[in-house]
């Protein structure tokens, strides 16, 4: 997966070094991300999710410049196919103790929030915003510039709100889970993080789709392996009639406007 174009990171030409504390985890954290489950309480599930995991490429690629870990790109990979249904991420079952330092720390916790928020997030506001939360102090701490990666937040933040709009949630619409990621909204693209102020395109599904696809045939070990997929009826082609034949009704919705596991203390 090649670098995103809203990366607010430098190359690792520019040096900013930050605190880092495995025992201590978020206590070293300056910036304040309270306020941001409110910004974007009328924004979809789905575009928080997909804020949540921008976020966590920032932090990602700003430590790429040091140290390249395969595992940390594979689960991007896998959690931007976990916006489109969270059956694309597998059990999260990264040891700690394996995930220690200034580099694997910072990816470890990140990716035990995002996780948290990606198949929990359809049942349980709190657990996007929590991720919201950590995922945006995390990657100011380890920015290498905190006030244009605040302002990027700030503008991407404002542009989802609008073109993304939170949907109203019918409890009885899928009582039984049959089809889980299905009422997030509409599709958000990893490209939308970087077009602040342009209206979401009708490629979404496209772009998404390309990215699944890439993860399955290299076979992405966060996504669970093919005949897994094949039982639960996933695969690049289960969401045509979703997204693509049902392209019309997500534009009609566009254009209307525990801790200790987590990288907390205990």
């Amino acid at each position: 997966m090649l670098h995103p174009d809203w990366l607010v990171q430098s190359d690792g030409r520019e040096s900013r070094p930050y605190a880092w504390d495995d025992t201590r985890a978020s206590l070293d954290f300056a910036y304040d991300a309270s306020e941001w489950p409110e910004l974007l309480r009328n924004a979809s599930v789905r575009a928080r999710m997909a804020l949540c995991t921008g976020l966590y490429e920032q932090v990602l690629w700003r430590l790429h410049s040091d140290a390249d870990v395969p595992a940390a790109r594979t689960f991007a990979q896998a959690a931007w196919c976990a916006t489109l249904d969270p059956r694309y991420l597998s059990r999260f079952d990264w040891m700690r103790r394996d995930w220690q330092g200034p580099i694997l720390g910072p990816l470890w916790c990140g990716a035990t929030w995002l996780h948290a928020a990606l198949t929990q997030g359809d049942y349980r506001d709190s657990e996007i915003d929590d991720a919201l939360i950590y995922l945006a102090r995390l990657a100011c701490h380890v920015s290498t510039d905190p006030d244009a990666l605040i302002t990027w937040m700030q503008t991407t933040g404002t542009y989802l709100v609008e073109a993304y709009p939170r949907l109203p949630q019918d409890s009885w619409t899928d009582l039984f889970n049959h089809y889980p990621g299905r009422h997030r909204g509409a599709l958000v693209p990893r490209t939308a993080l970087g077009r602040p102020g342009r209206v979401p395109t009708a490629g979404a599904w496209s772009e998404l789709r390309q990215l699944l696809e890439l993860a399955v045939t290299q076979r992405n070990p966060h996504l669970p392996n093919a005949h897994a997929l094949a039982a639960i009826g996933l695969h690049p082609d289960a969401h045509d009639l979703d997204f693509a034949v049902g392209a019309s009704e997500l534009s009609q919705v566009t254009s209307a406007g525990s801790r200790s596991e987590r990288g907390e203390p205990g």
